[in-house]
């Protein structure tokens, strides 16, 4: 995996959080499943963003389910600014990595 597939992912978890009409604890369950935020390795995060990467998933496995019930419904029970902070951590990221891979294009290097 690389820089980019990394991206690519928080990317789906942005759409989701934007695009879907529901309760935005809900858009956090959905845009956790969707876009497979699990599947990322921490070894493809630049080292200067591992610990904030490290610490949003976290925040999303934190949640455990209620017994008996699924990861989404103990995700409604999260508060809206429980859930903003998440969605803040999502997008910092993002924006931080187009800034790396920004960079990495102008000067041809390429980022661990």
């Amino acid at each position: 995996m690389d820089l980019e597939y990394v991206r690519d992912k928080l990317y789906v978890a942005i759409r989701t959080l934007v695009l879907m009409d529901l309760p935005l604890q809900k858009r956090i369950t959905s845009g956790f499943v969707c876009s497979e935020l699990l599947k990322i390795d921490l070894d493809d995060v630049p080292i200067q963003l591992r610990e904030q990467f490290y610490l949003l998933r976290e925040d999303l496995l934190r949640i455990k389910p209620v017994e008996g019930d699924g990861l989404e419904t103990s995700m409604h029970i999260m508060s809206f600014e429980e859930a903003s902070e998440i969605a803040i951590k999502i997008i910092d990221i993002y924006d931080e990595i187009g800034i790396i891979l920004g960079s990495e294009r102008a000067s041809g290097d390429s980022v661990p």
